[in-house]
């Protein structure tokens, strides 16, 4: 799904004006005999006479008024009507447009009489080749449009209605059409709960714990917009930064009240969140505090967290699916009070901040708002349970990640390698991909 932008029109009457008896009698009959033509009569009078007031619909012409195939064609009446509100809705395919690529975007009009023309804006500018065109003959009543962008950005479209004599004029609400670079994720990370790091892939490998003594196991993991770098996190708050990422602090020397569990980073890669098993949340350079659940009973534990795209807000889910949002981010629904077959182990947001996965540790996999579902473990045997997910940047796929190294792929998400199968001397807690070419895909971070 798609965030949609819908617009309505407002009320009002107006007089259509005379036409002939004859031809009057053919109208009201199309007019009440097709669900496509949404007129409210109000009355119905002779020119100089007394208005005879008729409910809507209307099945014939008044007595004394001719009907169809009438030969006093030299009376006239006057028809007043109310012409129908109209919504229009916004939405692209693709969901998240990629530069080079042709976008289709769409409008669809409810209730709507064939007739009248759409056009779109982009940022408020109207889009050569998009203006006036005309709304199609049957149901579903759209139009379409395909524009292919230059540059990868968010563009506001908006998409507004002529109206018709039977049909108000309506504007939709804005709708945020994300593009992405050509480039799609070509690789990804997996980390182990002693520090360990695999890539796959383009993913390049700047570093591990691995091999070193820690004071409380990894729990997650983070990376840079360009991919040349990554934060681990440890359950203590313990951050190690690898590659170009920076660091901005950690809770390493804090007494806390419960472990950490995971880890997200900024868009612009200059700041951190870390969660802890309480809801509490920790901000870093650049990541704003918005809020949490920390000191708040809880069902179950948190075991994960997902900012918004411009990090004005994040996303909190607990074992038992429960979703908590602070700042900017939407509540899009949760599995909270639902029986779950296995526990939450995560969450991924949706590219445009509209929407969020979940998965469980069985594989299952919960989409809600804009986020798609393409497919999930639940059900099939596994080796060993799932520890986290991520996304690909149209939102079109997403790898699940499992304890052993397993990688499952859905939509288009691609398989470059794993670790399932090799003898791992610590089991997984998570993954991330590869960002160059899409600065807001975000990655669930760990496991409890």
């Amino acid at each position: 799904m798609t965030r949609r932008g819908a617009g309505r029109s407002g009320g009002r009457s107006v007089v259509l004006g005379v036409v002939a008896v004859a031809a009057c009698a053919l109208a009201l009959s199309a007019c009440t005999a097709s669900p496509q033509a949404p007129l409210s009569i109000t009355s119905v009078s002779v020119p100089g006479g007394t208005p005879v007031p008729h409910a809507a619909p209307i099945p014939h012409v008044p007595a004394g008024f001719g009907v169809a195939g009438s030969q006093s064609v030299n009376q006239i009446i006057v028809l007043e009507v109310h012409p129908a509100q109209t919504t229009i809705v916004v939405s692209s395919d693709p969901v998240v447009g990629v530069v080079g690529a042709p976008v289709t975007l769409v409008a669809t009009l409810t209730p709507i009489y064939p007739s009248g023309t759409v056009s779109f804006t982009d940022d408020g500018v109207p889009i050569p080749g998009c203006q006036g065109l005309a709304v199609s003959k049957t149901a579903p009543y759209v139009v379409d449009c395909r524009v292919t962008y230059a540059a990868a950005g968010t563009h506001v479209i908006v998409a507004s209605y002529t109206g018709s004599y039977s049909t108000l004029p309506a504007v939709s609400a804005p709708y945020d059409l994300v593009v992405v670079a050509p480039r799609t994720p070509r690789g990804y990370w997996e980390v182990a709960s002693d520090g360990g790091v695999f890539s796959f892939g383009d993913a390049q490998f700047y570093g591990s714990m691995g091999g070193r003594p820690l004071n409380q196991p990894v729990v997650g993991m983070a990376v840079t917009p360009d991919s040349k770098g990554y934060w681990l996190v440890a359950a203590d708050g313990g951050i190690f930064a690898f590659g170009d990422a920076g660091f901005y602090g950690s809770t390493g020397s804090i007494k806390l009240n419960q472990p950490i569990v995971g880890m997200a980073a900024t868009a612009d890669g200059k700041g951190y969140w870390l969660i802890a098993r309480d809801g509490g949340v920790f901000g870093f350079g650049d990541a704003r505090f918005h809020g949490s659940m920390g000191g708040t009973q809880l069902n179950q534990p948190m075991v994960g967290m997902a900012p918004t795209p411009d990090g004005g807000g994040y996303w909190l889910v607990a074992a038992d699916g429960g979703v908590f949002a602070f700042g900017d981010a939407g509540f899009y629904g949760s599995m909270g009070g639902t029986q779950l077959n296995q526990p939450m182990v995560g969450i991924a947001a949706y590219a445009t901040g509209t929407g969020y996965w979940m998965d469980a540790s069985d594989g299952g996999v919960f989409s809600f708002g804009a986020a798609r579902f393409h497919g999930s473990m639940g059900g099939h045997p596994l080796n060993a349970p799932v520890v986290g997910m991520a996304p690909t940047p149209t939102g079109q796929g997403y790898w699940l990640d499992a304890s052993d190294g397993g990688i499952f792929t859905f939509g288009d998400a691609n398989f470059f390698g794993s670790m399932g199968g090799h003898p791992l001397n610590a089991p997984m807690v998570g993954m991330a991909t590869t960002r160059t070419g899409f600065p807001h895909t975000l990655q669930r971070a760990g496991k409890r």
